[in-house]
């Protein structure tokens, strides 16, 4: 972040930028201000989509390898893609799909829920509903767990 902030600071000629992320694109952005790196060169950081405490679906597919159902939502190509991609990764790694989630979608343990998203949802077996404590789950968001340490600095 910190060169291509260089970078266009040079080509404008402006000491400062503005940065306008979504999605995990926000997260590395947010962490370039919140780092021992910053050289207070940004004006504005305008989040879009961010997943500052995480996702619950992304928790899913990395703990579990498959995102979960939402057959009410209609039709999703981003599922339809990803379902189509993890059966060609579980044809390669042979069965093995939290091997190939894990290999090859390295950056879904960053977005999965963090400290501050509070209880997790989560369906039994029997239908019925759980809260779970996000504390309490195995797999741990160590990246946004961090990283939201010291969220009061972004105004």
């Amino acid at each position: 972040m910190y060169k291509k902030i260089k970078e266009a600071k040079k080509i404008t000629g402006c000491h400062k930028v503005n940065l306008i992320g979504h999605s995990m694109g926000e997260l590395v952005s947010r962490s370039y201000v919140q780092s021992d790196y910053y050289a207070n060169d940004v004006e504005q950081l305008i989040q879009l989509g961010t997943p500052n405490s995480g996702t619950a679906p992304n928790f899913s597919f990395w703990s579990g390898g498959e995102l979960p159902d939402q057959d009410n939502l209609g039709f999703n190509f981003v599922r339809m893609y990803m379902d189509a991609y993890m059966l060609i990764l579980k044809i390669k790694y042979k069965g093995q799909q939290i091997d190939a989630i894990h290999t090859h979608f390295k950056g879904l343990n960053n977005i999965i829920p963090a400290l501050t998203y509070g209880d997790y949802l989560f369906y039994e077996d029997n239908n019925m509903m759980e809260f779970k404590s996000i504390q309490g789950m195995q797999t741990q968001n160590s990246f946004l767990n961090n990283l939201n340490k010291n969220m009061n600095i972004i105004k």
